[in-house]
């Protein structure tokens, strides 16, 4: 009998070792297909708490990965007051309904606060952004405003004109960038501004696909207020005070700094009394290749505006040229390398070219009323007919050749001209006298 006992229970043994198979400390078994044999599960139990997928449950009930599914509700029987669900992630939550998040009813919350010194109290102000101040009071008097219709925020003003509208009305700093930039981009992210603090200077870059090129700098510190372009400035006024002095001029150095100097100090400048000029060299304005003392150059616009506006009965010059010898070009002007006009030193205009104006005026110094003087030799006609038989022009008027090489003076053949018509008259008042003899 006994050893039937004995083999029934080596047989029981037997199977049990079969039933369990090789099991793994702390593991719950479980079976598998239907089988009697047991094997482990994912459930791990290590005395105080159980995990799903890991040896180290933190929590009570620790699922190391996937998903918690239920069709029924997570109930908590934390006491109000007391958040029951903690989400831990920087994942957006949606289709959340916290109407018991916080640990309490929607319905319960007005009669709550009032029973919990440490429940939010307070009124916010409409539209203002409200904060949770030490005091456990809503402060409604903070400084941000947000537009929920047009998506605007304000930080100092009710009425924001764009996304982010800052008004400074305490003197304060709007922004303060600190070892940091701010990025500026349109549609096309691919191009931007950056505005960034480099030790203490202030950098703006432009960034185009990926390359970076410094455009302004403002350095501060032991230079501070000194301002790099890299490329052209443009500017309707410069104001440098920094050396300013009265008589002072502009000057650049060898390192391409401006700076304020003494005319003395600089060469070929000299002053005398408040008068600034210049004693060597030329200077050029619109061009670099110059032959005068002063070259300007000009396309469309004039080089030179001379303006004066001067009371009634007063006179000025709007240009004036000081000589001393007739020989003096005082103003000429060149067409193509041939001078086509010169006013000389004394006075005399040499125009190679057509004068349009409505009216001259020409001095001359003698005129010829003497034709009409009773004792003026008036040649016969005999003697003016083999004069000009003989010359090929009338008398006192010159030749062809000498007018083709010396040209006529305006005046003077003027008067030549009028002498001949005063003589043509005289030529016909005798004919008359004639006539009226053959007619008696």
């Amino acid at each position: 009998m006994k050893k039937q006992i004995c083999l029934f229970m080596a047989m029981a043994m037997g199977w049990g070792l079969a039933a369990w198979g090789q099991l793994i400390t702390n593991y719950l078994p479980k079976t598998y297909n239907n089988s009697p044999e047991h094997v482990n599960s994912q459930l791990f139990d290590n005395g105080m708490n159980v995990g799903i997928g890991t040896t180290l449950p933190q929590e009570k009930f620790d699922v190391a990965s996937g998903n918690i599914r239920t069709a029924g509700r997570f109930i908590s029987m934390q006491p109000p007051g007391t958040e029951p669900l903690t989400v831990l992630s920087d994942t957006k939550v949606n289709n959340l309904n916290a109407d018991l998040l916080d640990g309490w009813h929607a319905s319960d919350f007005a009669s709550a606060i009032h029973q919990h010194s440490d429940m939010v109290s307070g009124n916010g102000a409409a539209g203002r952004v409200t904060f949770w101040s030490n005091s456990s009071i809503l402060a409604g008097s903070s400084m941000l405003f947000w537009l929920d219709d047009l998506e605007r925020l304000g930080i100092g003003t009710s009425a924001p004109e764009a996304q982010m509208h800052i008004y400074n009305c305490a003197g304060n700093a709007g922004i303060l960038l600190h070892e940091s930039h701010l990025s500026l981009h349109g549609t096309n992210v691919n191009t931007r501004w950056n505005m960034n603090n480099e030790q203490g200077h202030l950098k703006f870059n432009w960034v185009m696909n990926g390359n970076t090129v410094n455009v302004l700098k403002i350095i501060g510190g032991a230079q501070n207020g000194t301002l790099e372009v890299n490329g052209s400035l443009k500017t309707g006024r410069i104001f440098m005070s920094q050396g300013a002095t009265s008589g002072y001029v502009m000057t650049c150095m060898p390192n391409g700094q401006a700076v304020w100097k003494s005319p003395q100090s600089i060469t070929g400048w000299e002053v005398s009394g408040s008068r600034v000029f210049k004693t060597t060299g030329s200077a050029s304005i619109g061009t670099d290749a110059g032959h005068g003392k002063l070259n300007i150059a000009t396309e469309g616009t004039p080089g030179i505006i001379l303006e004066a506006s001067l009371p009634a009965g007063a006179y000025g010059y709007g240009f004036l040229s000081k000589v001393n010898t007739p020989n003096v070009k005082v103003l000429a002007v060149e067409n193509n390398g041939t001078e086509k006009m010169v006013l000389w030193g004394d006075g005399r205009l040499q125009i190679d070219n057509v004068i349009h104006a409505a009216e001259i005026e020409v001095k001359v110094n003698v005129w010829q009323d003497a034709v009409f003087d009773p004792d003026y030799p008036l040649m016969s006609l005999e003697e003016l007919r083999s004069y000009i038989q003989k010359n090929k022009h009338l008398p006192d008027v010159p030749d062809e050749a000498t007018v083709m090489r010396d040209g006529i003076a305006v005046g003077e053949m003027n008067s030549i001209l009028l002498k001949k018509v005063e003589e043509l008259t005289l030529y016909i008042l005798d004919l008359e006298a004639e006539i009226q003899k053959l007619k008696r």
